[in-house]
């Protein structure tokens, strides 16, 4: 059905663990590669990351269908081995079509930073970035490097970094202050879940980023802890900071 339905432009087919099953990955990506029309796919919790074998296959399909401007990945334990996301960023950086990846909840850490710097320097289409749940505020060092790669990037419009423990280590926010202080391009970061009020230094740097950047649209903080802190909530006071993300919908 997918290799012969020339007028499927989405495709979801989340939530099936596909790819625990040998052969299952190899005849789907070869329909998805033989059908150029899809331009929106949804893998997430497939366990695409169980098998490296995997990943390769969906890499081919990044790199080979030219039209795909979507995808999801997310829940699919690509972090369990390294390889994984640097096959998959490498594809990413060789598909100058795709503007929107979810990458959320699959284990990544600090161990995957390099690879994703490098997609965010590589990459020259991507301008929704989805990192949510990807536990990088443990090691700042290697948030910072990540940062830098942001900082030069002129493309990404929107950024979720939500639970990533960044609160944690107040240096992630005072590094991502300094980051998107002279920011013109992102418009949209959700940040939720990130502990910021483990420390009076990440309120405050969040507070100064907003008077500093006035591109940026829409700061997303919903659980983290201020929504019933009326004092945090005056400090935070800004038109563009959202407590909750259904608000935008």
């Amino acid at each position: 059905m997918i290799k012969i339905n020339k007028n499927l432009k989405s495709l979801n087919i989340s939530s099936n663990n596909l790819f625990k099953f040998d052969g299952n990955a190899k005849i789907l990506c070869e329909a998805l590669l033989e059908n150029q029309a899809i331009e929106k796919i949804n893998l997430d919790h497939n366990s695409l990351g169980e098998l490296e074998e995997n990943t390769k296959y969906i890499s081919e399909v990044i790199k080979g269908n030219k039209n795909i401007k979507k995808i999801a990945l997310g829940y699919n334990y690509i972090g369990k081995n390294n390889n994984n996301i640097e096959i998959l960023v490498d594809a990413l950086i060789h598909n100058s079509n795709i503007e929107k990846i979810s990458l959320e909840y699959n284990e990544l850490n600090k161990n995957h930073i390099s690879s994703l710097t490098l997609l965010i320097s590589e990459n020259i289409s991507i301008v929704d970035l989805n990192l949510k749940g990807s536990r990088f505020g443990k090691d700042p060092d290697n948030f910072r490097l990540f940062l830098e790669a942001l900082e030069k990037n002129t493309k990404i419009k929107n950024l979720n970094l939500s639970d990533n423990y960044l609160g944690l280590e107040p240096k992630n926010i005072v590094n991502l202050r300094e980051t998107l202080k002279n920011n013109n391009t992102l418009e949209k970061l959700i940040f939720s879940g990130n502990e910021l009020t483990k420390s009076n230094e990440g309120i405050r740097s969040i507070s100064i980023l907003m008077r500093q950047n006035k591109n940026l649209k829409f700061l997303i903080l919903n659980d983290n802890s201020i929504i019933k802190n009326k004092r945090l909530r005056k400090i935070l006071r800004d038109k563009r900071i959202f407590f909750n993300e259904e608000l935008l919908k």
